[in-house]
């Protein structure tokens, strides 16, 4: 009868079991740092995401407030054109922007302003405007409602719009 010699792993005391525990334990605190690593920047990245949109949303707003001055220079010096008219060309705040009236029922009379062509299809920031006057009195009661954007151009994803609504 042959003998056998079974051997009982004995991991404790033996090091010819243990040569791989500090590779494998290098691997995993390396991917535990590398999660954290990715987690911190992954929140990185969207705080400056937010603070863009943040900046692009004080520009929006800002070009809104820009237009509502206008459009009020534009009332209080009586140029927008009347009904029928070709539409006339304004200059704010340095762009080209267009007015013309959409409709006038007598008592009420509606004009829009909104940029040139030129400056509706570039990267820069511009304001559109619909303008409501109504007489059914003698006080003329006018209604604005501005909207900003910080990108004129409306195909972009990364506008953002902002509006004002006044009256007086």
């Amino acid at each position: 009868m042959k003998k056998r010699n079974i051997k009982i792993n004995n991991v404790d005391g033996n090091p010819e079991y243990s040569k791989g525990y500090a590779v494998l334990f290098t691997l995993v605190v390396i991917s535990i740092i590398s999660m954290i690593s990715m987690g911190l920047a992954n929140t990185a990245l969207k705080q400056i995401i937010l603070s863009g949109v943040a900046r692009d949303s004080t520009t929006a707003f800002y070009e809104a407030d820009l237009g509502s001055e206008c459009v009020m220079y534009a009332d209080n010096n009586d140029l927008f054109p009347s009904y029928g008219n070709p539409e006339v060309g304004f200059n704010c705040g340095g762009d080209s922007y267009v007015m013309n009236t959409t409709s006038d029922s007598g008592l009420t009379s509606t004009y829009t302003m909104f940029p040139d062509s030129t400056l509706s299809t570039s990267g820069n920031k511009c304001f559109r405007a619909n303008i409501t006057k109504e007489s059914p009195d003698d006080f003329v009661e006018t209604t604005i409602i501005i909207d900003g954007y910080n990108i004129c151009n409306m195909t972009n994803m990364r506008t953002v719009q902002r509006s004002l609504l006044i009256k007086y």
